[in-house]
């Protein structure tokens, strides 16, 4: 089996327990490696972070998990946890990351120092080079294929995607109404725009 064929969570945590967006990730790396035959590996970067290391040794479908712990990793800035996800890279296919504030602070940093594409927002793994992501403020849904070598892929979780329908149901509702028929035809089309890119 190739090294290739193997997928690198990078975990978010709060140096004692995994975030929930962690898990999504995981999940998505798990689709991943039934398809590539490799293994889901979880990079957990910070300092005293050793119970957040076992909590990602106990999630379904991980074989490996890699503990990078140092002083100087305790805020998890993105440089640092780019250098340490660089370090490792080579051997891996596919990078994972949340996609939340933590993970698109590091992704695009491992991307560019790999001369690769990022996919951002990934919300379904197709096959090992194609996935769904969001566009048009999540109101279509996109079909990209990465021909890269090495794939570094933001994965949003379930509970971001429920948590943004929620806001676009609030706006609807908040929407003052207008008396005229026509407005509301165009508030129905600009609210019930769903469907799928390719």
């Amino acid at each position: 089996m190739s090294t290739l064929a193997n997928i690198l969570v990078v975990a978010e945590h709060d140096h004692g327990a995994l975030k929930s967006a962690t898990l999504s990730t995981v999940t998505a790396a798990v689709e991943l490696s039934k398809m590539s035959g490799g293994e889901v590996h979880v990079l957990v970067v910070g300092h005293n972070t050793r119970s957040a290391a076992d909590a990602a040794a106990r999630v379904a479908g991980v074989a490996q998990v890699l503990l990078a712990d140092a002083p100087q990793l305790a805020e998890q800035l993105g440089e640092n946890v780019a250098a340490q996800v660089l370090a490792m890279a080579a051997d891996y296919g596919h990078i994972l990351f949340p996609a939340t504030a933590h993970g698109k602070n590091a992704a695009p940093r491992v991307a560019a120092r790999l001369d690769v594409a990022q996919v951002s927002d990934a919300t379904r793994v197709i096959d090992r080079d194609t996935f769904e992501r969001p566009i048009y403020a999540g109101n279509a849904i996109a079909t990209v294929q990465s021909v890269d070598k090495v794939k570094v892929i933001t994965v949003r979780s379930g509970r971001q995607r429920q948590e943004r329908l929620r806001q676009r149901r609030d706006r609807k509702e908040r929407s003052p109404r207008a008396g005229g028929g026509q407005n509301r035809r165009f508030r129905r089309a600009r609210y019930g725009l769903v469907g799928k890119v390719h």
